[in-house]
């Protein structure tokens, strides 16, 4: 055998001859997506049975040295797989299809540019065309109910307060909310309301939502995320549409009775008062050149929404009311037919008519939106877009609840592109109409405009670095005519202007550091702010990111915030409760106080003083006379209207009277002070932290610097899965409006103890002795109650008198710690700066795609806090408005052979405190099963139906204090494609 191995070595080395002497080529291209036209990175690229393979650079491209008639794979995730054969050293260009499944698709929100979600730099979320064709929405919120870390407070059918992690209130400004990439928010007050934007849902592409601060792209009120509505082109969307809607609230028996449960305004029984109806139509018409070397289309869309809201008593709003006007100069008062009497003219005595004051909660929205489109070749683009709303409805404000009627909203716009230059322009605008606030009848005039420019350009100077950088300008220019902004009308215009630059440097294909800088001046702060932002990125491959980012984010204070003065309502004892901007900050009366150790401690005013000025130390019992005359005829007025609910009591208001100037004493003895705060919303009392009260500053920007880690992956191309765990820590943070002064009440305990014996005395001794029959039959009568007290039947009337006038003290301040800028004793709403606070906080989310038709979604987030202890706030604390924990999963199946899809979420958020303006209290832990069913019937594919459930379980449990309890609604769609 020894012979044979030369001969064996031989036959070996002739075998591998043809391997030596086969031909390599070298094939270069661009992989593109098929689609949008855009290059694709890190796109793989594998010779099949030869162990090579490569991925695309920044721009798309790739190079790969393989034996000539190999197959190349070329994949992508979230796109088909596409083979081509290396015939020679040529050039292959590849366009991938998306796949079925289109786990990656692109995103423009997180670096205002276009990248495929698994690159942004940020924690991101995109609701696509498909799943808002399937759900029937109300407003765009019904849509974005089930993102993750994004907080929902319903305050009626088609109100609502958006945010992302946390920091929800009234009015809520944190999340920038934008529709094609413009401001969608009321120009002056910069208020997120999804219900007054002119866009209608069926018009809407997509939505993203960009999840922690992003000020150094998008600059102010940022701080806590962007959400952006993106709509249809007319040129790539051509068609029209019809739909017409029809929806039914639950019937829900104690809606209100929970609320003022001694006089109940009970829901309607009628369906029909129950029901609610939408019609909408869109027509977009696509027209290509015969050279094609542009193309037009224009579209327009027209949408109706009718319907009743939630039912909700609240017992601050009169039963009758004089309409008015707040003016600088005094309160302008209407008559019936809206005629103006002038304050000269009501301080002499003409007055307004009162009319009703029943809450119209009836739903009415209109609105239009058209858009012409014109586009030149690849390069270049000009977009002119207008659109209108019309609304009325019940809208929750931090100073109480406002009868919209006929509230109108906005906007103009123009947009220019040029290969990588962007350019806008647009105009926001607002008109109130007769919307006025319930609970004091004045009007809301909200006539306001924004005026914003914005350019951006984007380069490559570098073959791995790409620069994005621009400048925005916004001009605010708040028009309430005094109404609301008061004293500060004729100074509350505000001027923003911010630059920006942006780096992308892809190290390598796997590592990227993206960093940006932008700066911002505000004009009434007459600051310049500086965002900076760093993230580190790296990509293993093309379906795992990981993430390191730090933002630097700021917020400026609204219009709201700086500029309001206003009148919310006024106590019987003359202490009026108001809203005013913080623009000079709010110092407070301190004085060495004699009555608790000689401590330096805040003074108060009253309506009982020498005058309306004085300021008094609590426990200064020299005011003491004066206020106990001016609350008994307070409390003789209130027990008038007590007696007269009762026929069989009316006939002894006289005797009342009489009593009264009997048997109570006409002086204090020694009964001191305590303070309390006021909840606008139950108007109860509790102890007020007052000895802590400092004086507050002017408002600043707030600032937030967050840490994120986060990581986006698909994992065996069916999981898209996501986790970003933060902390944050703000400086200077905007609290929401909340009440800064607390009253000063007698002690009613010592009240009572110096009445019983006074009053027992006197009426023992009562020259009438039928007098003490009549108080004892009147009063002392166990079926029978004044004030929520009734009587003990002992016989005696002395100890339900000290009872109902200790109750009623107890309900009525004598004075206000008020600042120094207030004329006359007040209460003070207002927005302040709480200093440093840092929350830690995670969002995990889970999509796992188990076929082309059944895709299963969770999501958890969480936040540290749900409230953070401030010394001298109201209740001592300033509440963050939203839950800790939010738990939510779903599912999406489809058949479709039938046409068919069906989906359910259930959605779960924990209980916290809530507090915002005139609207305080808790929020009870919630859950809510949402059901869509949507079919497009495959014999006829130009017709769509879908039905939502929402809260199929009608669970009655309130988004927030002050607002109705909102249980099931249904609503059935038909479109049809004409």
């Amino acid at each position: 055998m020894k012979n044979n191995y030369p001969f064996l070595l031989f036959l070996c080395l002739l075998a591998t001859l043809p391997l030596f002497a086969q031909e390599n080529v070298t094939v270069s291209g661009t992989v593109t997506d098929a689609q949008t036209k855009e290059p694709l990175v890190g796109v793989s690229i594998v010779a099949e049975g030869a162990g090579l393979g490569t991925v695309t650079d920044l721009y798309g491209n790739y190079q790969l040295t393989v034996p000539k008639l190999t197959t190349l794979r070329y994949s992508f995730v979230g796109y088909e797989d596409q083979t081509a054969l290396a015939a020679g050293s040529v050039a292959v260009y590849i366009a991938l299809k998306p796949g079925a499944i289109n786990i990656n698709p692109v995103v423009v929100s997180a670096s205002r540019r276009r990248e495929k979600i698994l690159d942004a730099p940020a924690s991101l979320s995109l609701i696509e065309a498909r799943s808002i064709k399937t759900q029937v929405a109300v407003t765009a919120t019904d849509l974005i109910r089930n993102v993750p870390g994004v907080d929902v407070m319903k305050t009626g059918l088609q109100g609502a307060n958006v945010v992302v992690r946390g920091f929800n209130s009234l009015f809520s400004n944190d999340l920038l909310m934008l529709v094609d990439n413009r401001l969608a928010g009321i120009p002056s007050l910069r208020v997120n309301s999804l219900q007054m934007i002119p866009t209608a849902n069926d018009d809407i592409d997509r939505i993203e939502v960009l999840r922690g601060p992003a000020s150094a792209v998008y600059g102010p009120n940022s701080i806590n995320g962007v959400l952006h509505l993106i709509t249809k082109s007319p040129i790539d969307e051509p068609g029209t549409r019809a739909s017409l809607g029809l929806g039914m609230r639950a019937f829900m028996p104690d809606t209100i009775a929970v609320v003022n449960p001694d006089n109940p305004k009970l829901d309607s029984k009628n369906a029909a008062d129950r029901m609610a109806w939408s019609a909408g139509i869109r027509h977009a018409t696509a027209i290509n050149t015969k050279s094609g070397n542009w193309k037009m289309g224009y579209k327009i869309s027209a949408n109706y929404f009718n319907g009743n809201d939630w039912k909700y008593d609240d017992p601050n709003e009169p039963d009758t009311l004089i309409k008015g006007i707040q003016s600088p100069n005094g309160r302008i008062e209407l008559r019936a037919d809206g005629t103006h009497i002038p304050p000269d003219s009501v301080a002499a005595g003409v007055r307004g008519d009162y009319v009703n004051n029943a809450r119209n909660e009836e739903i009415t929205r209109y609105n239009f939106d058209g858009r012409f489109d014109i586009r030149f070749k690849k390069s270049a683009e000009m977009i002119v877009a207008a659109g209108w709303n019309k609304v009325s409805d019940i809208v929750l404000s931090p100073l109480g609840a406002l009868q919209n009627i006929g509230w109108r909203n906005w906007y103009t716009q123009t947009r220019l592109r040029y290969k990588d230059l962007f350019a806008q322009f647009y105009v926001n605008g607002s008109n109130s109409g007769d919307s006025y606030f319930l609970q004091t009848g004045d009007r809301s005039v909200e006539k306001s405009k924004l005026w914003a420019l914005q350019l951006q350009h984007s380069i490559s100077p570098l073959a791995k670095v790409k620069l994005v950088y621009g400048f925005d300008a916004f001009w605010t220019r708040p028009n309430t005519q005094g109404s609301i902004n008061g004293t500060f009308e004729n100074r509350d215009n505000i001027n923003e202007y911010g630059g920006y630059l942006q780096a992308d440097y892809r190290i390598t294909n796997k590592i990227s550091l993206i960093g940006a800088l932008r700066t911002d001046y505000h004009s009434v702060l007459d600051k310049v702010f500086v965002s900076p932002r760093a993230a580190f990125q790296y990509k293993p491959n093309a379906a795992h990111t990981f993430r390191a980012t730090v933002n630097r984010a700021f917020k400026t204070p609204g219009a709201g915030a700086l500029f309001i003065d206003i009148l919310q309502g006024q106590l019987p004892t003359g202490i009026a409760i108001r809203g005013i901007g913080n623009t000079n900050g709010f110092n407070f009366n301190f004085a060495p106080n004699p009555y608790y150790e000689n401590q330096n401690l805040p003074q108060f005013l009253s309506s009982y003083g020498a005058a309306p000025n004085q300021y008094y130390n609590v426990g200064d019992q020299s005011i003491n006379n004066s206020a106990w005359n001016g609350l008994l005829s307070v409390i003789f007025n209130g027990i008038q209207t007590e007696l007269a609910k009762d026929s069989t009591l009316a006939q002894f208001a006289d005797l009342v009277n009489l009593a009264v100037g009997l048997i109570l004493p006409d002086t204090l003895g020694n009964v001191g002070h305590v303070v309390k705060d006021l909840n606008l919303t139950t108007r109860t009392f509790t102890p007020a932290d007052w000895q802590n009260i400092s004086n507050i500053n002017p408002m600043q920007n707030a600032s937030a610097l967050t840490y994120e880690l986060g990581y986006k992956g698909i994992l065996g191309k069916q999981l898209f899965f996501t986790i970003d765990a933060y902390r944050t820590n703000f400086k200077n943070y905007i609290s929401p409006a909340t009440l800064i002064t607390p009253v000063v009440m007698l002690n009613t305990d010592e009240l009572a103890n110096y009445l019983a014996p006074i009053v027992q005395y006197n009426l023992e001794n009562s020259p009438s002795p039928a007098l003490n029959d009549a108080l004892v039959n009147i009063l002392d009568n166990p079926d029978r109650e004044i004030y929520g007290l009734s009587g003990n039947g002992n016989g005696r009337a002395d100890d339900e008198v000290v009872a109902i006038m200790s109750y009623a003290v107890s309900q009525l301040p004598v004075g206000a710690i008020s600042p120094t800028s207030a004329a006359s004793p007040q209460m003070v709403i207002a927005t302040r700066n709480i200093g440093s606070l840092t929350i830690y906080g995670i969002d995990l989310a889970a999509t796992m795609y188990l076929s082309e038709n059944f895709k299963f979604n969770t999501s958890y987030s969480f936040v540290d806090k749900d409230s953070i202890r401030v010394e001298g706030a109201q209740s001592g604390y300033i509440a963050l408005n939203a839950p800790k924990h939010k738990i939510r999963v779903g599912a999406d199946y489809a058949l479709p052979k039938t046409g068919l899809t069906f989906g359910a979420q259930f959605r779960w958020q924990d209980g916290f405190p809530a507090s915002s303006g005139a609207y305080v209290g808790r929020v009870n832990a919630r859950s809510d099963l949402d059901l869509n069913i949507a079919w497009t019937p495959t014999f006829y594919p130009r017709l769509d139906v879908a039905l939502t459930v929402q809260n199929i379980y009608n669970n009655n449990t309130p988004f927030f204090a002050g607002t109705p309890n909102i249980g099931r609604f249904s609503m059935l769609r038909l479109s049809h494609s004409l």
